[in-house]
């Protein structure tokens, strides 16, 4: 499989038309919120080139060409993978427009126990004290919507936060970590006319 694998990209590697299918992996709401509203532009500057986005929280296998690129909120330490930074991912906290409680008694959405080495929600357990926990969910959509209906805070990146008018940031003097993204691709393929669009693309005008 591992043969079969480089003989895989060496032949997608050889490609040279600005042309064909790109495989794209990042997080759900990531790919939801931030990437599938750019695709028209990056289609508009470069029409022979298809995508298929993949909304999934485990890493994409890079090496097998489970994926192209992929988007992640970490830097994963594979061999024969190039890493790029784009952007820091500011965390917020967020409830309905009508919660009305003060910050001692916020009661909070998180993610379920199996998430709970992210960073993000490794900084919150560590701060919640006796506060409860009303929702575990494992995915920051479901979060988001809860706390829109009123059901408590959650503790969400900006780009889901700020994109929902029933939400609104709270203020509070403890300043959540950010995250960083990465864009990752094989270094067999990382010179292929489409996936470099692609990648410039992200790089230049996704995230700015």
């Amino acid at each position: 499989e591992e043969v079969m694998a480089d003989i895989v990209r060496t032949a997608a590697g050889a490609q040279t038309r600005l042309a064909g299918v790109v495989h794209i992996s990042a997080p759900p709401s990531l790919a939801t919120m931030v990437l599938a509203p750019k695709l028209a532009a990056l289609r508009r500057q470069y029409p022979e080139i298809d995508i298929v986005l993949s909304g999934e929280k485990a890493f994409a296998n890079l090496n097998r060409r489970e994926a192209d690129i992929a988007l992640r909120l970490s830097r994963p330490q594979s061999p024969g993978l190039i890493a790029r930074k784009l952007h820091d991912i500011p965390f917020f906290f967020y409830a309905s427009r009508a919660y009305e409680r003060p910050e001692q008694e916020w009661e909070f959405i998180t993610y379920d126990e199996s998430n709970d080495i992210m960073p993000q929600q490794a900084w919150l357990l560590a701060r919640l004290g006796s506060r409860r926990i009303v929702l575990r969910s494992s995915d920051a959509g479901a979060q988001a919507q809860a706390a829109a209906t009123g059901l408590g805070v959650a503790l969400l990146p900006d780009y889901l936060g700020d994109s929902d008018a029933r939400l609104m940031r709270l203020h509070s003097p403890l300043a959540p970590p950010s995250r960083e993204l990465w864009m990752l691709v094989h270094d067999d393929i990382r010179r292929v006319p489409c996936v470099r669009a692609v990648m410039d693309f992200f790089s230049n005008v996704a995230f700015n």
